[in-house]
């Protein structure tokens, strides 16, 4: 088993969920490790 950890640094996300508190969620995770993420509420909203 790998004990190496993932890094999302210097990525681009696309997180797209209805619920703000998700998307919101998600955002801080993805970008305290470095990542650039973009949030949508739905494929709409793209």
């Amino acid at each position: 088993m790998s004990n190496q950890s993932m890094s999302f640094e210097g990525l681009r996300l696309l997180v797209v969920d209805d619920d703000f508190d998700t998307r919101t969620l998600l955002t801080l995770l993805f970008e305290l490790d470095g990542a650039q993420v973009i949030t949508a509420a739905s494929a709409g909203d793209l």
